[in-house]
């Protein structure tokens, strides 16, 4: 409505003639109202909290010129606009305002502290008679991931140091923190330690999900760090897979002691290094991280002419002679006779080694070598095969001189290792298609795996089976991951969609209940490279650590995935779980883990290393304890170095809990390049025998042509020879008599 405002004119009238007389008259005047306009930002916007300001945007008139424009939020005075913004269009809509022309304003709202909700902005515009005017529009606003690194500051120096570099700081997600991974040059070094509380933070940023505990804190090793710039990138990442990175630059300068000399430090491909050791009587190798990659020592006995055989290690860790390295540890060297060392590595196949070594003049072990219980020193044992065995489907277990196979959901059953072959039909399962996976247990109840992913139970031998547990579209790999032991069976999920099995489960009653015992995703400092997650592989019920409950150790391992040759273990049924390396990752994947009396063994998944073996304390295994590994047997250098080599997986075992012995074999599903291997290394269905330090071969077949390596052996079965038997790919199964170490 337009308003009208009453002058009062004093006129004086003058007229020829007459007296000269002044009079009042009242004159009304039309004019123009105030307006104010915000052209950004709309109004209920949706906007997440950011550390760019909000630019709040508009147009203000007032028939008196405008004084200023005043920006509040929720009721709160943030400051002035800027005004005298040119607005043409403005004073071509509004003519005749004071300052039309030049009627913008602009104010930049800090909103990086704003909380997840409603906000109302209000601009007010004063004129310069004083007359207010006033707009609100109202503002959701959304949570941001945010992270910060306290320390190291940016641009900070360092020497190299056995102290580690503590890398601190904060991060918050709207969904909540999931993990904090910590890469060093874009290769990843570790998770760090959540939860550390952050009151200030909290108050600074309220409404996150745990950020009264937002605090992180990583210990970066440095020993090895090589001269100049490093990049540092702290990895958030939230619940709902949100990251949010941050870097910083530190600067090396080297070590401060000259006695200490990098050497490897992730290099991409095979590598030799000399050292000059002419002054020393013996050098120290400390190796903080290891993974498919071995290390060899040569000594130099004349100019450019070096040891044929590798220099013998002694592992401070464990006390243990090698003649290789492909474990973190601290590793002592002889070096008196020489004028200089060779140290060589090579790489495995993967293109994911990873290895960090340093060499020092002085022993930089804090710690005494571990008390382990040692080996056996058993004789050899005298191979003694029994027969050669012919099913009609696939071989999934023997027990009791009985042998058992499946062909699609049909169980036969042969009394006299195949020669009937396998004419018994012992039961169908009823809601199965296609079985792959049989436990027979120690009393009497079995249980069958079928692709589909459903485990089935008889109570009452064969005659009947009922579905006990379904684990849809992740069964259990065929080559791997099913245990039993007396009463309890351990399981894990596979799939070869990755991250779609990341669990393992336990049954304590011979099958008739199961668990959940594992889940990789609530594993404390769980790796995930961004792109793809890991899966389970093995698992075992270990006899020979018992808790104060009298229950059996569990173990578990995971992998396919960058760093993700994880193993775990567990006192207490599965409650909580050990990574067993501080860096979060073993020195090789695995597929296989078993358990003797003084160690546990862990057969390789297309690495390196063969055989991995952890020996036991005299103390026991205890829980939160950081694992020494070492090699125990490495069939062949350079498995899938190049385009015609193996691609061996270790596959289920024979464990003879009684006299801790073990029998296994490799399965070999492609080369990593191509798929055509040549060199026929365990083409034969190789199977061997073992005590976990002694490693013999028993078993090959010298004319198989068209075979892909041992794929299950079963056993220890209760007739007079203690049978096992060994599913060969190409061939059938043989039975060999396990009393061979008598």
């Amino acid at each position: 409505m337009k308003k009208f405002l009453q002058f009062v004119f004093i006129v004086t009238l003058l007229i020829i003639g007459l007296s000269s007389t002044t009079t009042s008259v009242i004159v009304e005047a039309r004019t123009s109202s105030p307006k104010l306009f915000i052209d950004t930002p709309t109004d209920r916007v949706t906007i997440t909290a950011s550390e760019t300001p909000l630019s709040i945007d508009g147009w203000a008139l007032d028939p008196s010129g405008i004084k200023n424009v005043q920006v509040c939020i929720d009721n709160i005075y943030k400051g002035d606009a800027i005004l005298g913004i040119p607005r043409p269009d403005v004073n071509t809509a509004f003519p005749g305002y004071i300052g039309g022309a030049t009627s913008g304003f602009s104010y930049a709202l800090d909103i990086s502290s704003l909380s997840k909700g409603n906000h109302t902005i209000t601009v007010n515009s004063t004129g310069v008679n004083g007359a207010i005017l006033s707009q609100d529009i109202i503002l959701t606003v959304n949570l941001p991931s945010r992270a910060f690194i306290d320390t190291p500051e940016d641009g900070l120096t360092i020497t190299t140091s056995e102290i580690p570099l503590s890398i601190n700081g904060w991060a918050l997600a709207p969904s909540g923190i999931k993990n904090v991974q910590v890469y060093v040059d874009n290769i990843y070094n570790g998770d760090a330690i959540l939860g550390i509380e952050r009151p200030d933070v909290n108050t600074a940023f309220p409404g996150y999900i745990g950020g009264a505990t937002s605090g992180f804190s990583y210990a970066l090793d440095i020993s090895s760090l090589s001269k100049g710039n490093h990049t540092i990138t702290v990895n958030s990442t939230g619940i709902n897979g949100e990251l949010y990175p941050q870097n910083i630059i530190i600067s090396c300068a080297g070590p401060s002691n000259p006695s200490v000399v990098s050497i490897f430090n992730s290099p991409t491909s095979d590598k030799t290094v000399i050292f000059d050791s002419s002054h020393y009587e013996e050098i120290f190798l400390k190796v903080t991280k290891s993974y498919d990659t071995l290390i060899y020592v040569y000594g130099e006995i004349s100019p450019g002419v070096y040891t044929t055989t590798p220099l013998q290690l002694i592992n401070l860790n464990t006390g243990n002679s090698l003649n290789f390295i492909s474990t973190s540890g601290t590793y002592s060297i002889k070096t008196k006779r020489f004028q200089n060392v060779k140290f060589m590595n090579i790489n495995g196949w993967n293109g994911k080694s990873n290895l960090t070594a340093s060499v020092y003049v002085q022993n930089p072990s804090q710690e005494n070598p571990s008390q382990i219980i040692g080996d056996y020193n058993n004789k050899a044992p005298t191979p003694k095969v029994l027969n050669t065995i012919t099913s009609v489907g696939t071989l999934l277990a023997v027990k009791d001189s009985k042998s058992y196979c499946a062909v699609g959901n049909i169980i036969y059953r042969s009394d006299n290792w195949g020669v009937d072959q396998f004419s018994t039909n012992v039961g169908t399962v009823i809601g199965a298609t296609s079985l792959y996976k049989m436990l027979i247990l120690d009393n009497g109840n079995v249980l069958v795996w079928d692709k589909n992913g459903k485990i089935f139970l008889s109570t009452n031998n064969f005659a009947s089976f009922k579905k006990v547990f379904d684990m849809l579209n992740s069964p259990t790999h065929d080559l791997f991951g099913a245990k039993t032991y007396k009463n309890y069976v351990m399981f894990t999920q596979y799939s070869n969609t990755i991250g779609a099995a990341s669990k393992a489960y336990i049954s304590e009653d011979y099958g008739v209940t199961i668990k959940e015992c594992f889940d990789i995703y609530k594993q404390e400092g769980f790796i995930e490279d961004g792109n793809t997650k890991f899966h389970t592989h093995d698992c075992a019920i270990d006899p020979y650590e018992l808790n104060s409950a009298g229950k059996p150790m569990l173990w578990t391992c995971i992998g396919d995935g960058i760093g993700a040759q994880m193993i775990f273990f567990s006192k207490d049924m599965g409650v909580t779980w050990t990574k067993s390396s501080p860096i979060g990752y073993g020195p090789t994947q695995t597929t296989q883990i078993i358990p003797l009396k003084n160690c546990v063994l862990f057969l390789s998944d297309s690495r390196l290393v063969s055989v991995l073996r952890y020996d036991r304390p005299t103390t026991g295994t205890k829980s939160k304890q950081n694992l020494n590994f070492e090699t125990a047997f490495l069939f062949q250098v350079g498995w899938g170095k190049t385009t015609n080599t193996e691609v061996p997986i270790g596959c289920t075992s024979a464990i003879d809990f009684e006299n801790s012995k073990a029998y296994f074999g490799f399965s070999i599903v492609g080369n990593a390049f191509t798929g055509n291997i040549t060199d026929d290394t365990l083409l034969k269905g190789q199977v061997y025998a073992t005590d976990g330090y002694k490693f013999y071969e028993i078993y090959k077949n010298a004319s198989l042509v068209n075979g892909s390596g041992v794929t299950a052996v079963y056993g220890i079965d209760s007739d007079n020879d203690k049978s096992i038997v060994a599913r060969i790919d190409g061939f059938d199964s043989v039975r060999l008599s396990s009393k061979m170490w008598d």
